[in-house]
């Protein structure tokens, strides 16, 4: 009978380390992605700005600038690994009431990583023939806190240009 106990307490105690390193291991990269339906509307906005009118040629000063970025997720042209989410920023002076630049874009990533990837729709604008490559709109998960440094600064300091 203790033979029996024993046995059966190290075949449970076996089970558990092995359901424990899966839920620690596996599962959290099989499950965590970035969404297909994100849906977000983020507004930054500013009194006492300046910027320069390429319609009208001139600087405008002491204005209340508002930018709106919309972002939306395409869960048809999306899959079990790839996300596909269309964002259009507008940028506006509601002191005078114009639209200053607006500017929008379809991007494809990897839903683990957030690495771009050329398929479903990607557009730069309305420009489907432009190659995206590198971090899309999403850091990837677990991504840790410090400095991350660019090819193009690299590459300055190496050269000794500032």
């Amino acid at each position: 009978m203790r033979r029996m106990a024993g046995l059966t307490l190290t075949a449970v105690g076996a089970f558990l380390v092995t359901l424990a390193l899966l839920l620690r291991l596996w599962v959290p990269g099989q499950i965590i992605k970035f969404p297909l339906n994100e849906y977000s509307v983020t507004t930054l906005s500013g009194t006492g700005m300046t910027y320069f009118s390429s319609a009208s040629l001139r600087e405008f000063d002491g204005v209340m600038v508002t930018q709106t970025k919309t972002l939306e997720g395409n869960v048809s042209a999306g899959s079990s690994s790839t996300a596909v989410w269309a964002s259009f920023t507008a940028l506006e002076d509601n002191t005078r009431r114009v639209l200053i630049s607006h500017a929008g874009g379809v991007s494809a990533f990897n839903r683990r990583t957030g690495v771009l990837v050329n398929c479903c729709g990607a557009a730069v604008g309305s420009n489907t023939s432009v190659i995206q490559s590198g971090q899309g709109p999403r850091w990837p998960f677990g991504t840790q806190r410090r400095t991350y440094h660019d090819e193009i600064g690299d590459l300055a300091g190496q050269s000794g240009q500032a």
